[in-house]
């Protein structure tokens, strides 16, 4: 099982990169249609989440779509999932 270490976050988590993933959360649900930005979590190619750290190695999410919508996040897909399913 992967266990996220910080989402949206590519480095230890500072205030302003805190702001820069809460604003991008924010913009992907006003606009729907924003690409490269999570709608679950509010990462970017530029800010993604950590999910796993070994040492000095770390592995980040991916995007789940070509779009760029939905990272490889498991929260984020599980969240994604139950809103379909909810649909």
């Amino acid at each position: 099982m992967i266990s996220v270490i910080m989402c949206g976050t590519s480095e230890l988590t500072t205030p302003l990169q805190d702001r820069f993933t809460r604003v991008c959360l924010e913009l992907s649900r006003k606009y729907p249609d924003l690409d490269g930005v999570c709608k679950e979590c509010g990462c970017t190619h530029l800010n993604a989440c950590v999910l796993a750290e070994n040492g000095d190695e770390r592995t980040f999410c991916s995007w789940e779509n070509n779009r760029q919508t939905l990272c490889t996040n498991p929260s984020c897909l599980a969240a994604a999932a139950k809103k379909a399913r909810a649909a």
